[in-house]
């Protein structure tokens, strides 16, 4: 059985998630650059290193209650994501094709996420991840358009459903506006505050976040 960890390396650095085959690489590679577990959150229940089973892919964006999801599994590690967002999240892995090389000889890629999660695997489970989640898009369109024609059912059978109970409302245009968006292109992941690690915006005197840190940096991405 592969054994999965996530690791905290401070509120400047992406969590990182590592089977145990390549976790002495990462943290020899981390440490090089004066990178070391370190908490981010003063929690008392927030663990530095944490035994995982799953991990999620996401672009960020807004989530639709009971939307869908489809995962795959990759040496013991559930890996999911939104079904709205599958295709372009395998897009997305794509980017890191580039086989990297730790000191110790291994081979790796690093498949960077939103808000600031990084997963760790070796050039077989990064095949897998792709091929895997590639496999599940006849999967995840059928779910997707079964859930869509429940929650057109849904405004159709009571107008009083039209408007979603958020603020400010949203009526069903804006709605399958928004549905047919999000379908259609998964967001890029936003860069993330250094000082909170939230998303960070464009503004016209350059990045900020909803804390207001304008100019703080953005997390590098490990």
């Amino acid at each position: 059985m592969t054994t999965w960890t996530r690791i905290d390396f401070g509120v400047n650095v992406k969590l990182h998630a590592v089977s145990a085959a390549l976790r002495e690489a990462l943290l020899a590679n981390m440490a090089a650059r004066n990178h070391v577990p370190t908490a981010t959150f003063d929690h008392s229940d927030w663990q530095i290193e944490k035994p995982i089973t799953e991990w999620c892919l996401d672009l960020g964006g807004g989530v639709f209650t009971g939307e869908p999801f489809v995962d795959v599994t990759v040496d013991d590690l559930v890996v999911s994501c939104r079904a709205y967002q599958l295709e372009a999240v395998i897009k997305r892995c794509r980017k890191f094709e580039p086989t990297r090389m730790f000191a110790t000889g291994q081979a790796y890629h690093k498949i960077h996420t939103w808000p600031a999660h990084s997963l760790v695997v070796t050039p077989c489970q990064y095949a897998a991840v792709i091929d895997g989640l590639t496999a599940c898009i006849p999967e995840a369109n059928a779910r997707l358009t079964a859930f869509e024609a429940a929650q057109d059912a849904r405004f159709e059978a009571d107008s009083a459903h039209a408007l979603l109970r958020l603020p400010p409302a949203i009526d069903r245009a804006t709605f399958v506006a928004i549905r047919d968006q999000v379908r259609g292109l998964g967001p890029a992941p936003q860069p993330c505050c250094a000082i909170c690690q939230l998303p960070q915006v464009e503004t016209p005197s350059g990045r900020s976040c909803p804390n207001g840190h304008g100019g703080a940096p953005s997390l590098e991405v490990l």
